[in-house]
């Protein structure tokens, strides 16, 4: 940090990662149209109506999520 700053580490995590992911693609998996992906790591996203999981479109720090995310 900066001499005299009155930020540290309690408040500013630069370790924080906000994305770092693998995605695999799925293809005919049920059918020879088939096409999908797995994703797993840390990830911002939005989630239909955006009501209950989205990223924040007007704010200075911006939520991420750890998890697994598929589509098939």
């Amino acid at each position: 940090t900066d001499s005299g700053s009155p930020l540290d580490s309690f408040f500013a995590n630069p370790l924080d990662i906000l994305q770092a992911n693998v995605t695999v693609p799925i293809a005919n998996v049920f059918s020879e149209s088939d096409r999908g992906f797995i994703k797993v790591g840390r990830f911002t996203m939005d989630q239909g109506s955006r009501r209950f999981v989205a990223r924040n479109r007007f704010r200075n720090t911006i939520n991420s999520f750890a998890g697994v995310q598929a589509r098939l």
